[in-house]
This record gives structure tokens, C-alpha cells and sequence, in this order.
């Protein structure tokens, strides 16, 4: 009941809305904005986690794959998100630092309106991934010993 008097005080998304996306539970002892917080961040390491092997840097033989499988636009939209999410993350990390009830509501906001952006272009291009996975045919390649 405590995050429904902030939602209507800061405008915040629903408590339905954070839980279906982000997970969010009240805990006793915890206040309800940095408990969303805290669930909110956790989500968005998960999703830059995913995303920053397919943009590149972390090399894996299913993310070297992974990226053949990626069209231009998509490794372009998925690092424009990734953006988006390290920059959410770091604004976080303040609000760790200095907690802020007003500051946290509106980096919950923005958060809001990222996702509601974003979630629909991941959700596409994480489908056709996993569409092209069933579809993959290793090709014939012959190994060659470099030593």
C-alpha cells in the first residue's frame, strides 16, 4: 500500500506494471522506491549482459555467431539501448550514494518510458535470434592448427 501513495504523489507506473516487468516485490524494512530500484537495476544488468556480447567485446563462440546473425541496423539498435541501460545503471549508482525520494521517482520514470520504448525492439530482435538459432547449419569448415 506504501508505493501506491508514491505512485500518486511522483506519477509513478503502476505496481502491476513493475511487477510484470521488473520483478518488483515490497519488502518489510525496505522502502518501496528503492526496493523498485533495486529490482529495476537488477533487470537492466541482466539485459546489458545480453546485449554486450552481441555488439561486441565479450568473444564467445555463440556470441561470434551470434553477430553473424545480426543485420547492421539491429547491432545498431541494440548498442543505442545498451546505451540507454549503462547510462540508467550509472544514474542509479548515484541514487546509491545520495538518495533522493523525488529523484529516485523520476529516474523510475525515465526508466518507464525507456522501457515501453525499448522492450519492443529487444523482444524482436531476441525473436529473430532465436528463430535463426533453429534455422543454423554449422558450415563445413576445415580446422586448421595454428602452433
Amino acid at each position: 500500500m506504501e508505493y501506491e501513495k508514491l505512485q500518486k504523489k511522483y506519477n509513478l507506473p503502476s505496481k502491476k506494471w513493475l511487477v510484470e516487468n521488473f520483478s518488483f516485490r515490497e519488502e518489510e524494512g525496505l522502502p518501496p522506491l528503492l526496493q523498485a530500484k533495486k529490482d529495476i537495476k537488477e533487470k537492466l544488468s541482466d539485459v546489458s549482459a545480453i546485449i554486450e556480447p552481441l555488439i561486441g567485446g565479450v568473444e564467445s563462440y555463440r556470441s561470434y555467431i551470434e553477430r553473424t546473425m545480426l543485420s547492421a541496423s539491429e547491432k545498431k539498435t541494440l548498442f543505442e539501448i545498451y546505451k540507454k541501460i549503462q547510462s540508467l545503471l550509472w544514474e542509479a549508482e548515484i541514487l546509491t550514494i545520495k538518495f533522493s525520494e523525488r529523484e529516485c521517482a523520476e529516474w523510475i520514470k525515465k526508466v518507464r518510458n525507456f522501457w515501453e520504448e525499448s522492450s519492443p525492439l529487444m523482444t524482436e530482435i531476441f525473436r529473430n535470434l532465436s528463430v535463426k538459432w533453429q534455422k543454423y547449419r554449422r558450415k563445413n569448415e576445415k580446422t586448421v592448427y595454428h602452433g
